[in-house]
């Protein structure tokens, strides 16, 4: 059975003529998306076995920033497909450990050669597929089914609170400013005063197992083990 590519791309010339390059060289279409959000749940539904990702996407979050939280819900090969060359972007994109990396404008031969390469990398060593990811000894988290269970026990949220533990959860540990909390749970809506502080007090008040530390000025994170 031909492997399944899915194509992460902003531009929508680019993304079909990569998509009839794919099925040119015998491999299955799994999707396409242009956005962050619309490619997390694009992958999660098709679960491909390739992705070819731009960095610059749709919207505030970049490709390396998918990379990222794939890296903790469903690992899979990635080949990164950009323009970008400034050396900051680039060390940034190689500490998700892609599969490959081609610039734009490449030959139609590099694109199948990386695919090649890739794919035997893959069936090689294949990456983990976590089921559940453990936040401490009394909590975890099922990402498939977006269920967070703390002593057996399943800890229901509400939308954006469930968004709020997420984008916390995908930072790994690491502090998430105020005003990216924001964007990333409003997408844009106008947000009240007080609106981030009140959603904290209630998520903090049905997370007790865990604990959301607020650096003053700066962010919040999630302290994991």
């Amino acid at each position: 059975m031909p492997e399944r590519i899915y194509i992460v791309e902003d531009n929508a010339i680019a993304a079909l003529e990569i998509r009839r390059s794919i099925e040119k060289f015998g491999y299955d279409f799994a999707g396409m998306a242009s956005s962050y959000d619309d490619a997390l749940q694009g992958i999660q539904a098709s679960r491909p076995d390739l992705i070819l990702m731009d960095i610059m996407l749709e919207g505030d979050q970049s490709g390396i920033e998918l990379a990222q939280t794939l890296d903790i819900l469903w690992p899979v090969p990635i080949i990164f497909l950009t323009s970008v060359t400034d050396e900051k972007t680039m060390h940034e994109a190689i500490r998700t450990a892609p599969a490959s990396y081609l610039l734009k404008p490449f030959r139609r031969e590099e694109l199948q050669s990386a695919i090649l390469l890739s794919l035997h990398a893959a069936s090689a060593h294949p990456l983990p597929d976590p089921e559940i990811i453990p936040l401490n000894a009394l909590c975890r988290y099922h990402p498939r089914k977006r269920q967070l269970l703390c002593d057996d026990s399943t800890v229901h949220l509400g939308t954006k609170e469930h968004r709020l533990f997420e984008v916390l959860l995908y930072a790994k540990g690491e502090i998430v400013p105020f005003g990216i909390l924001e964007e990333r749970i409003w997408k844009g809506e106008p947000v009240s005063d007080g609106a981030l502080r009140t959603l904290l007090y209630r998520l903090r008040s049905k997370l007790k197992p865990l604990q959301i530390e607020t650096i003053s000025s700066l962010g919040c994170r999630l302290v994991l083990p």
